[in-house]
């Protein structure tokens, strides 16, 4: 066997790396176990991203994004994402909402007694939204992912991504640059070569 590399000194090594595998493995078990902590949704005993789905907003797209927003509920999982939903009235309020699907559809979100005021800081170190009680105290809520399913203004021309880009969150969709210049036609007709 020693044509191979199977004699005593490969042995002693085989068995060191053996221990430091086993070693990894238990730091790499500790460290799992911190996120467990520190992010606190947890269904059937698996780790869940908190998703935030943003939607409404000022522009005369309101009830489109309200609209799109629905189907992007529906098509996540909530056995895997813990669903944060985000809507912003047609003055520019946002709250942290409730809601079922229907009532975001219909508009009637915006009347529940349960909905809070929020607001995403520019902060980096909250990674997340700002929920404040009736006392105007806020507590901050870790948010994974944003989907920012808002339509024309303020929505789709990067003043949004923008914030998010401060904020340090990770989103779906194109970033501040790419948003800015798809939503000025003109613009996009010179970078499109037409």
């Amino acid at each position: 066997y020693q044509g191979f590399g199977w004699n005593e000194q490969s042995r002693d090594s085989r068995e060191k790396t053996g221990r430091r595998k086993v070693n990894i493995l238990r730091q790499a078990t500790r460290s799992i176990e911190r996120v467990r902590i520190t992010w606190p949704f947890t269904r059937y005993g698996r780790l869940m991203m908190n998703i935030a789905v943003i939607f409404g907003g000022r522009s005369d797209e309101h009830e489109v994004s309200r609209s799109s927003a629905v189907n992007v509920i529906k098509g996540l999982d909530s056995d895997r994402y813990e669903i944060t939903k985000i809507g912003i009235t047609k003055e520019g309020r946002w709250y942290l909402t409730e809601a079922s699907t229907d009532e975001i559809a219909s508009g009637a979100w915006e009347n529940r007694p349960d909905n809070r005021q929020a607001c995403i800081p520019a902060d980096p170190t909250v990674h997340g939204i700002l929920v404040f009680d009736e006392e105007d105290r806020a507590t901050a809520k870790r948010i994974d992912c944003i989907i920012p399913v808002l339509h024309g203004d303020n929505g789709e021309d990067g003043t949004v991504q923008g914030l998010f880009e401060l904020a340090e969150i990770p989103y779906v969709g194109p970033g501040v640059k790419a948003s800015a210049n798809g939503m000025d036609k003109s613009v996009t007709k010179i970078i499109a070569g037409e």
